[in-house]
């Protein structure tokens, strides 16, 4: 039962129950947080006129940060593990009495990150007001149909909340998960969601909705 778990590549570890613990949620703690972290500095980036994508390969090239950084500005992160684990950390901090601070503020900015979203949106195009927006990208990860806990879905539902008027269409495979009808038109695919829209939003940079139709977007 053993033989699966050892490589050559994969380093074992002795430690008591309760680091191993803690090595599972500092590492997606950390995730969470480099993930936040990215996300301000895009913002910086966008204010000052500078391109994250080339400072993150600045950032990168420094050997103390590395190519393997969670270094990937957009909507925040998703799903249940690195919020769970972070917040679990700050239950252990106020359990304890302990004098971290920043596992909190970091699920907080988290949060609000689809506020930032709507803001720009709301720039772009002037008003949410009776416009076709068509939203890709909504899944866990690409190749799945799971969009449990989404900051994507969040993003549609407050824009829906703030212009009742807006009208979204989104794509097809992630209906079947959700349980319920959603508030938004379905769309059958990308041409169809983008055929009468006034902005697509991509919330992340995901194979299946990006690769196979990028140039015919840059004709259109």
């Amino acid at each position: 039962m053993q033989g699966p778990f050892f490589t050559d590549t994969a380093p074992v570890l002795s430690m008591n129950l309760e680091s191993a613990e803690m090595v599972k949620h500092g590492i997606n703690a950390f995730l969470s947080t480099s993930i936040v972290f990215t996300n301000q500095i895009a913002d910086l980036c966008e204010m000052r006129g500078a391109r994250i994508s080339d400072v993150v390969r600045g950032m990168k090239s420094d050997p103390r940060i590395g190519e393997k950084a969670y270094l990937s500005p957009g909507i925040g992160f998703s799903g249940g593990t690195l919020g769970r684990d972070l917040k679990a950390l700050d239950e252990i901090n106020r359990k304890e009495q302990g004098a971290g601070c920043l596992f909190r503020p970091d699920t907080r900015a988290n949060s609000e990150r689809k506020f930032t979203i709507l803001s720009r949106l709301t720039r772009i195009l002037g008003t949410l007001k009776d416009r076709q927006i068509g939203l890709l990208g909504v899944t866990y990860k690409p190749g799945t149909s799971n969009p449990a806990k989404k900051p994507p879905l969040e993003i549609a539902e407050l824009m829906i909340a703030k212009a009742r008027a807006s009208r979204f269409s989104i794509r097809r495979p992630i209906i079947a998960e959700l349980g319920k009808a959603p508030p938004f038109r379905v769309a059958a695919g990308i041409p169809d969601a983008a055929g009468s829209a006034d902005i697509l939003v991509l919330p992340r940079n995901g194979r299946s909705s990006g690769n196979s139709t990028g140039p015919r977007f840059r004709e259109k």
